[in-house]
This record gives C-alpha cells, structure tokens and sequence, in this order.
C-alpha cells in the first residue's frame, strides 16, 4: 500500500525551510479571537498549542461549532470566503498558542515549493468541507481525512451539469 499523503494541514517546521523563519507567535487566552471576519492582511495560522474552535455565530446569538483545530493543523482566513452565512470566529477553546505566517511570505514558500502549495490547495478544499458542518456536525482532523479518503472532488466549468436524478444516481453529490 502506498503510503499516506502528508498531512495538508502541517506546512512545517520543515517542508524546505519551512514557515517557521518567517512565524510569529500568537498567544491566546481562553475565549480570545484570533480573527473573526475579513482583516487586511491575510495569513496562514498553525496551531502549536492548545485548541481552537471556528464557530459560525447565528442570528439567536448562539454558536455553532464548524471546525476543531488542534496542534500541528493550519487554517486561513480562506473559510470566509466559503459561502457562510456571516463571519466564521475563531477562537480559543483554551489557553493556546498559534503561530502566524504572512500571507506574502506563504505566497513566496508555495511559489518556491510545490509541496507547499499543493498543501495549502488541500487545506482549503478541507476547509471548505467544514462549511458542511451542518450535516456532518463539527469538523475535526479525524473526520476531515474520513471524508476525503472516501470523496472526489469533481470540478466542472461554467454552464456544465454535475449529474441529472433520473434514473437514481449511485452517488451522493
């Protein structure tokens, strides 16, 4: 059997001179945003300790959980860019700490290593998953790698039909 692909959501410390050089530290108390809605600026945060809660706040002031981020996952300010209904939050679940990579200094890394920037596509096919939080309930790394080992994404261009309902499909879409 082949072996696994690396994880897309660790990016370092050593994918070629990784981020790690260009990281700062983010510490967070429990309850602290680490962002919350569009901010200038974007950049690639790796959680190094703790745990973090992305969570979409709904009209009645309640939350709902989308994704369980945990030491040694990435996650970017890509997630709000994926059709929610508001801002995804996210927070600490505890004390923790993150590390933050520029966004130009990821940009840089992915267009000098193609390993990075096929990781960073796949965090954000997985991030996109989360929006699906409200069938599958909260995302974490286990459910996230279930769900891709057993899906495809389909890309289809403009104007094209993903599939018709008749006769039944043997698929889910």
């Amino acid at each position: 059997a082949a072996a696994p692909p690396p994880s897309p959501d660790a990016l370092g410390p050593d994918p070629p001179a990784a981020p790690e050089a260009a990281m700062e530290r983010v510490p967070l108390a429990a309850g602290e945003a680490l962002f919350s809605g569009p901010r200038p600026g974007a950049a690639l945060y790796l959680v190094l300790e703790g745990l973090l809660h992305a969570v979409e706040p709904a009209a009645d002031g309640n939350e709902a959980v989308v994704r369980v981020v945990a030491p040694g996952e990435a996650l970017d300010e890509m997630q709000l860019l994926a059709g929610s209904a508001g801002p995804v939050v996210v927070r600490a679940a505890r004390d923790s700490v993150a590390g933050r990579v520029p966004g130009e200094a990821i940009d840089r890394l992915a267009a000098a290593h193609p390993e990075i920037a096929d990781a960073l596509r796949r965090l954000h096919l997985r991030q996109l998953l989360c929006r699906l939080h409200t069938v599958f309930g909260a995302f974490d790394r286990r459910l996230l790698d279930d769900v891709e080992a057993t899906a495809d994404w389909v890309h289809l261009p403009p104007g094209r039909v993903l599939f018709v309902q008749d006769p039944p499909a043997e698929r889910a879409y």
